[in-house]
């Protein structure tokens, strides 16, 4: 079953504007990119620019490629995009499979993005040829690629605020579905993985395998396998990174030279000469400094998408003892709790993607038996400020410590939320003695960058105080954050929904107020009206409305209101 969109819903991107890192003030250095190298020639694409196409048709490196991005279930993939000599474009179609289908342009057939399979239309059995893509942040991406270019950010007219809006609340890894790409699922969820793993997919010929990027941290960034014959090598930038290359083990200059490779003090090196090999597939020193590995494309996503596409996959693990955990910070918080009585013990290091952007670190943990994720924040503020939006949690300092259960959905899709009072949070949360023990705990971290005040609870306290009504709903994803702001909350304030950005400081905080459409300046603030703007609701929330037609909050032009920000803010 297909869940269709009309085809004008979602624009079309063809050989979209590109710039330099230089050039690039619209990022955030921990924007969630997908990365394309082709000939040489590398490019990368905001997550958060991708949502409001879903497939971006350019050029790179002499090819016309096809670079797509499903939200829903987290993937990355490109193509040659070309059948039979002509160039094929590409556009949102809805979904099949619980995850985003495309159509082309000029026969009007439809494709699986994530396999490059047309399965109706004219061109119904072709397939593209797959290109090596990676998922990263953007600060890693341009680390590892300096002379990159990056699309740029066009503003769209039918999709004019491209971090919010359509797949604004979908983040890297994140657990949950909507009921509109789960009614096109031909199986359910495969029980073997949870519905939100994060797995990375190989295939040659006919053969298929799929490693969880859990497996690949536990084996400390290297795994060795064998499929189809061959012998294959995956090498990530990190245990916490998403960005990880899969690659035949011999040189591309020299395919009859097989290595193999091994873990020397958390690099990757190979046996034989020793030279040091990173996630791109090229050895940075040794004798072999400048030489790389035959790529094997692959694609990154949930669980639940793949295993409809492939049911009974054959999954891959790491069969050795698991790679130490670089705790940094987090050993001395971990030290401290043991100390005090609490069985503290570390289960696996967050992805850098999938934890707060104002957060530094992030592990999952587990005291006294119950699992938390531990997070390390830049300071005590932004702490705080996270804080805000969450129930079972205890904050201290630069420290949170957050209840997470692993069951919190009804079904195995995760589609349908339990209620809040059938989860089963963390009832040390409710003890004492143990929030003595972590406030205790957080006071070995050293002191963070001590962002200047008020922070965003303390213009909420404020606002509280002069007698408005305000409600915290939620923290802003990741890549909802505009550049130079420390955190974002979505708040009620007198029924009207506004967005909070807390901003390093005034001169970051963005021009003054006559420059802001329906938003409010205020010292490091600015507080936006967050009407629905859009034609269509979530989760799809697309096509924008005539300002006009926009309910947008009278608060912003109250002098009572105004003036009470005012005085919180100066």
């Amino acid at each position: 079953m297909v869940f269709r969109v009309p085809h004008h819903v979602f624009p079309l991107a063809v050989d979209p504007a590109h710039v330099k890192p230089s050039e690039a003030s619209f990022m955030r250095p921990g924007d969630w990119v997908v990365g394309v190298r082709v000939n040489d020639e590398a490019r990368c694409y905001p997550a958060w620019v991708l949502d409001n196409y879903h497939a971006v048709n350019d050029t790179l490196g002499g090819l016309h490629v096809a670079v797509m991005h499903c939200e829903i279930c987290c993937s990355n993939a490109a193509y040659v995009a070309e059948h039979e000599g002509r160039r094929l474009v590409f556009g949102t179609a809805g979904l099949y499979g619980g995850t985003l289908a495309v159509y082309d342009t000029e026969t009007r057939s439809t494709w699986s993005h994530g396999m490059g399979v047309a399965f109706e239309g004219a061109l119904k059995g072709a397939c593209l040829p797959s290109i090596q893509s990676f998922q990263a942040s953007w600060r890693e991406w341009l680390a590892f690629f300096p002379e990159t270019t990056i699309m740029a950010w066009a503003e769209p007219e039918c999709h004019p605020d491209g971090r919010h809006g359509h797949g604004s609340r979908d983040t890297f890894a994140h657990a949950g579905m909507y009921k509109e790409p789960a009614s096109t699922m031909i199986t359910g969820n495969d029980p073997r993985l949870p519905e939100h793993e994060m797995v990375m997919t190989f295939a040659i010929g006919s053969e298929q395998a799929a490693l969880p990027l859990r497996e690949l941290a536990r084996a400390g960034g290297l795994f060795q396998t064998e499929l189809a014959g061959a012998n294959l090598v995956v090498i990530s930038a990190g245990q916490a990174s998403a960005m990880a290359g899969a690659y035949y083990r011999c040189l591309a200059a020299r395919p009859f030279q097989e290595l193999d490779f091994e873990l020397r003090e958390g690099r990757v090196v190979d046996a034989g000469t020793g030279s040091e090999w990173r996630a791109d597939g090229r050895a940075t020193s040794g004798p072999l400094k400048g030489e790389s590995l035959i790529p094997l494309p692959t694609m990154i996503n949930k669980w639940h998408s793949l295993a409809c596409f492939m049911p009974g996959i054959r999954l891959l693990a790491h069969d050795g003892l698991p790679a130490a955990v670089a705790l940094g910070e987090a050993a001395e918080v971990i030290r401290a709790l043991q100390v005090s009585g609490v069985a503290a013990e570390v289960s696996h290091e967050l992805y850098s993607l999938e934890i707060p952007d104002a957060a530094e670190r992030g592990f999952r943990v587990s005291l006294d038996g119950d699992p938390f994720d531990l997070l390390i924040f830049e300071d005590d503020t932004t702490a705080e400020d996270y804080a805000l939006s969450y129930k079972h949690l205890a904050q201290a300092g630069r420290l949170v410590l957050a209840s997470s259960p692993e069951r919190r959905f009804k079904d195995d899709l995760n589609v349908y939320p339990l209620n809040e009072d059938e989860i089963e949070w963390s009832e040390l949360l409710q003890g004492d003695e143990f929030l003595a023990h972590i406030r205790g705990a957080s006071s070995v971290l050293k002191n963070g960058p001590a962002y200047p005040r008020p922070n965003i609870s303390d213009l909420c306290r404020g606002l509280a105080e002069a007698g408005f009504d305000a409600g915290i709903k939620g923290c802003c994803s990741r890549d909802a954050i505009p550049p130079g702001a420390l955190m974002g909350v979505h708040i009620d304030i007198e029924s009207d929904s506004f967005i909070i950005y807390r901003f390093k400081d005034r001169e970051t905080a963005g021009p003054d107020r006559a420059a802001l459409a329906h938003c409010l300046k205020a010292g490091n603030f600015i507080i936006k009206s967050d009407a629905d703007m859009y034609a269509i609701p979530a989760p799809i929330s697309t096509l924008r409305k005539p300002d006009e037609a926009v309910n947008w909050s009278g608060l912003l032009d109250d002098p009572a209101f105004i003036r009470v920000v005012q005085l919180i803010c100066d």
